[in-house]
């Protein structure tokens, strides 16, 4: 992580960039746009350190100098916040039936076809004129077998197989584990990340102290006490991940919240940055 005194040297060139933009959103987007169209100029700068270069950028354009972003790194908080619901289990690809909804036909191993349950699969059966004999009554061969004693199974016209009674001949069925959808419920939950950064001494107290709430409480149940110049969202994301919890309301939150100076933040630029949430966190319910 590089040293404070340091970023603002580097804030005070990358601002030269970002003379049109007039808040510390817009700042941010245009910095995140530089960072994923100039990564071989961004590679040199420690990539933790990137939220503070935007807010002393932001401070310069404000104050003309470095003061009040001093003050927002020093009493700024990160949080993040996940909203997720009782129904809302992410979905795999079943293993089964490898996504196909379907599996080969158990009965017929996928042929379509059985061995003729009336001939046994030979194709033929006893000639019923002759009872098997080859001979009529009066010892002449028998004109309906040719005196073979066999003619061909009408169940199967001679071929000896007939079709699946399982799968009707299509060779498959659906599959039992996923009920032909191909996929399954996985143990994780899809879920809303969202992060943000925010001064608001009442917001950072209220999330501090949120555990004292009786019910889970998500971040919109907070906003009306939220200065809007307070508070910066970083980002919006859907991901999915696992979470312990021991209560199943309509939705859960669960909540983050490091100070800024502390954090190792890497901006977010699409979801697969996310990681899975397989330990427990500052604040859950």
């Amino acid at each position: 992580m590089i040293m404070n005194e340091k970023l603002k040297k580097i804030s005070s060139k990358l601002s030269n960039r970002y003379k049109d933009s007039k808040s510390l959103t817009s700042i941010y987007h245009k910095f995140l746009s530089d960072v994923q169209n100039n990564q071989e100029y961004f590679s040199r700068y420690d990539t933790r350190d990137y939220v503070k270069m935007v807010i002393y950028i932001y401070s310069l354009f404000e104050t003309g100098g470095f003061e009040w972003g001093d003050g927002i790194i020093k009493n700024s908080w990160v949080g993040n916040y996940f909203e997720f619901g009782e129904g809302d289990y992410a979905e795999d690809e079943c293993d089964n039936c490898n996504g196909n909804g379907s599996i080969d036909c158990d009965l017929c191993d996928g042929n379509g076809e059985l061995e003729c349950s009336t001939c046994s699969g030979s194709g033929q059966v006893t000639c019923p004129a002759c009872d098997g004999d080859a001979e009529d009554e009066e010892g002449d061969e028998c004109s309906e077998c040719r005196g073979n004693g066999e003619v061909n199974c009408e169940d199967c016209d001679g071929g000896g197989r007939e079709t699946c009674n399982n799968c009707g001949g299509d060779s498959s069925e659906t599959c039992t584990d996923c009920n032909g959808n191909g996929t399954v419920e996985s143990d994780e939950l899809n879920y809303h990340n969202t992060t943000f950064i925010t001064w608001d001494k009442n917001l950072i107290n209220r999330l501090r102290n949120s555990m004292e709430l009786n019910n889970p409480t998500g971040i919109e149940d907070f906003t009306p006490f939220v200065d809007e110049e307070k508070m910066f969202i970083l980002s919006i994301e859907q991901d999915r991940g696992e979470f312990r919890t021991e209560v199943s309301p309509d939705k859960i939150y669960c909540f983050t919240l490091n100070p800024l100076s502390e954090t190792d933040l890497f901006i977010r630029r699409n979801p697969e940055s996310l990681t899975t949430m397989d330990k427990p966190h500052d604040y859950m319910y």
